[in-house]
């Protein structure tokens, strides 16, 4: 069983590996709704035309071939429309229901990539897009499942002084049922989450994915003096932790970032249906530096 774990060096508390899935179910939520996905031609058309064709990736040639059914059924449909009355013509629908359920999976099913888009001159990814919906609609379980689904596995953390804002989120999401205490009588971990979160307010405390790299390790930490292996475990920890806060200082978990910060770009999927999506998408990718990293500071 896989777990997520929170660690503050030598002390530590894991969630369940199915509660991080759900995590990633909750994250992707707000951008599902957002996409609007229904059976409406000329709203699955404005999508599809984001959605560029692409032989060699099988989902978006899959996407296109359904879409050019849909396409054809409107043809006939029109043909209809000009034929004399009593001609009898359905318009066939199942096509146009197809890629509406394809859309639904693909465009939030991944959290890292997903369907590449392209909107306002620049190529964007789903995944993201539809976290950072989350960001922008969500309240702070909501944005925080968000942040854990995008950064778990590569280390995002929360500085001592924030510890006990965590835990709050936390039990904030649990008491709205965002959260879970049990599933099917299973502990999920999050009560040994809280209390690590609020047992001080000096050390961070690190995130890290059971079937992902450990923190520290020696991928991160490149400052030792000494080979990984004889380096003390006090040291490994600095060195990580020098490397996370300067190269993933947006991944902190903190309350001033927690809804600003997004995964990559900010473009959420309000942006994208939006009639000024050129200067949306021109305005996020203008807040992001050439390294692709936010360009204000905390």
């Amino acid at each position: 069983m896989t777990r997520l774990y929170f660690s503050s060096g030598d002390i530590w508390a894991e969630v369940d590996g199915s509660e991080f899935h759900w995590l990633h179910h909750v994250a992707r939520g707000p951008g599902r709704a957002a996409w609007d996905l229904r059976a409406d031609p000329a709203h699955i058309r404005r999508i599809m035309q984001m959605i560029p064709l692409v032989p060699a990736e099988r989902r978006t040639a899959d996407l296109h071939r359904v879409y050019s059914r849909v396409l054809a059924a409107e043809r006939a449909q029109a043909e209809k429309d000009q034929r004399p009355a009593g001609y009898s013509l359905d318009y066939d629908i199942g096509p146009l229901r197809e890629l509406t359920s394809m859309l639904e999976h693909e465009l939030c099913s991944s959290v890292s990539d997903g369907l590449r888009l392209h909107a306002g001159g620049r190529q964007l990814m789903s995944g993201p897009v539809c976290l950072n919906t989350a960001l922008r609609a969500g309240s702070a379980p909501v944005a925080l499942a968000a942040k854990l689904a995008a950064f778990a596995e590569l280390h995002c953390w929360v500085e001592g002084p924030e510890r006990r804002w965590l835990a709050d989120v936390i039990l904030q999401g649990l008491d709205a049922g965002i959260f879970r205490w049990q599933v099917k009588g299973r502990d999920q971990g999050w009560v040994q989450v809280m209390n690590l979160l609020r047992i001080e307010d000096e050390t961070p405390v690190v995130l890290s994915y059971s079937v992902s790299d450990d923190f520290p390790n020696d991928k991160l930490c490149r400052g030792l003096t000494v080979p990984w292996e004889e380096a003390p475990r006090d040291q490994q920890w600095e060195a990580g932790m020098e490397t996370i806060r300067s190269e993933r200082w947006w991944m902190r978990l903190h309350p001033t970032l927690l809804h600003k910060a997004p995964i990559g770009p900010f473009v959420t999927v309000y942006d994208l249906l939006h009639p000024d999506v050129e200067q949306r998408v021109a305005e996020a990718f203008a807040a992001m530096s050439g390294d692709g990293e936010p360009l204000w500071l905390l």
